[in-house]
């Protein structure tokens, strides 16, 4: 699944979307998704679902801030952490998103740090960066 593709589609969700969800209200949305990913013991399939749907939220968070395509796809290109500890990844993937809302100077970094942070907890629960990108297509 190439990035590039998954940003177009992402950019294309957003212009069709009617009331645009604000940055607030995604950086709420993902805290509320890592939270399961993080400290729920549930079942692989809803771990997948969860992981979908943060990757979608956190693409959509960063159009929200105004990155570019670039940056986008810079951002879900890089790898993650090595080895993470799964609460501390989810919870520096928060601060990162919220500091993004609220900081507008250093959005990209923050949305960077997010994204790099949310593929540690993937790693760490075994989920597939790449299907979970292929499953965002297939639900848009």
């Amino acid at each position: 699944m190439e990035i590039e593709h998954f940003v177009v589609r992402a950019r294309q969700f957003d212009n069709n979307e009617p009331n645009k969800t604000t940055a607030n209200k995604l950086a709420l949305e993902l805290a509320a998704h890592l939270n399961f990913l993080t400290t729920t013991d549930i079942g692989r399939d809803r771990q997948k679902e969860h992981a979908n749907t943060a990757f979608r939220v956190i693409t959509m968070l960063g159009i929200r801030l105004g990155l570019t395509d670039d940056d986008l796809e810079l951002g879900l290109h890089s790898p993650a952490a090595a080895e993470p500890i799964l609460v501390q990844a989810g919870f520096e993937c928060l601060v990162a998103s919220f500091g993004a809302v609220s900081d507008k100077k250093q959005a990209l970094r923050n949305w960077l740090q997010a994204v790099a942070m949310l593929k540690a907890v993937l790693v760490y629960r075994n989920i597939d960066f790449n299907k979970s990108l292929t499953d965002f297509l297939i639900f848009v």
